[in-house]
């Protein structure tokens, strides 16, 4: 007697997507370009199907030439270290 087990397909993971946002100054059309490019990449990730989001990062109205002070990066960078620990 043969015994056949069908294998079954491994579950795809969806890719965890996680966007990063910026303006340099807190003017009011500053806002507007924060807001458009917050939902362009809201947008775009889920426009794929393979994909889920793991956050919307930004700053506003802080400069570029420090990453230190851009708190908005700071836990985009440790939510990725915290990610990368746990696979």
């Amino acid at each position: 007697m043969t015994v056949r087990i069908k294998a079954q397909p491994a579950e795809k993971k969806k890719l965890r997507m996680a966007a990063y946002c910026r303006v340099s100054t807190d003017n009011d059309d500053q806002r507007e370009s924060l807001e458009t490019q917050k939902a362009h990449y809201e947008a775009w990730i889920r426009m794929h199907s393979d994909w889920e989001s793991a956050g919307m990062f930004y700053d506003f109205g802080i400069t570029g030439t420090k990453a230190d002070v851009r708190d908005g990066l700071q836990a985009l960078l440790y939510e990725c270290r915290i990610a990368s620990t746990m696979c």
